[in-house]
């Protein structure tokens, strides 16, 4: 019968076997909530709104998305304490009123009201207003009125783009830009092919 002290260390029957490291569950789980939690927390971030204004040949789409903390101050006491759905749902229909009154939309000089206005509450948490409006002519000029009364820590961006220049595209290009403030919230809107973002 051959020793077992001549044997290598890793057979040696009293060379404990190597185990792998067994991570609790909880760290496990957090760990992969991460990545969940700090995009959530970055579309919730502040005072946040970004704004596309699309000029399509029939018709004029507004896409507004709001953090939850944008649109409590914009509704005062009518706000939910927390914008769960049910929350939600039941102050839709005031949204939707109440997003007609965001912008201010001049084509020619003469003011465009909105025709049609919906809105939804995105998994990411942020609330979605798509308004509509005629087409615009030129000169046109686009106004966030929402954003008058906010202090510095309001964040947001207005992007208006032309027509698609093919069917394929989903998007026109890019007609002007703003960063919006409390200062700075109307955007002149050149005729395209006279816009210096192209």
């Amino acid at each position: 019968m051959q020793s077992t002290a001549l044997l290598p260390a890793m057979f040696h029957p009293s060379t404990p076997t190597p185990r792998r490291p067994v991570w609790p569950r909880k760290l496990v789980a957090w760990l992969l909530a991460v990545p969940m939690l700090l995009a959530t927390a970055r579309a919730h971030h502040g005072f946040d709104s970004s704004t596309s204004v699309r000029l399509l040949e029939n018709q004029t789409v507004v896409i507004v998305r709001m953090s939850p903390a944008l649109l409590s101050v914009l509704l005062g006491p009518e706000a939910p304490a927390d914008w769960t759905d049910a929350a939600f749902q039941d102050l839709r229909p005031r949204l939707i009123e109440r997003s007609k009154t965001f912008f201010t939309l001049r084509s020619a000089d003469a003011p465009l009201a909105a025709t049609s206005a919906k809105a939804s509450l995105e998994l990411q948490g942020e609330i979605a207003f798509i308004l509509k409006y005629p087409a615009v002519s030129f000169p046109a000029t686009v106004t966030a009125d929402f954003c008058k009364d906010f202090g510095p820590a309001f964040q947001g961006t207005l992007t208006v783009r032309g027509r698609p220049l093919r069917a394929i595209d989903r998007e026109g290009p890019v007609l002007a830009t703003l960063d919006l403030s409390p200062t700075r919230h109307t955007l002149e809107v050149p005729a395209p092919g006279n816009s210096p973002a192209e």
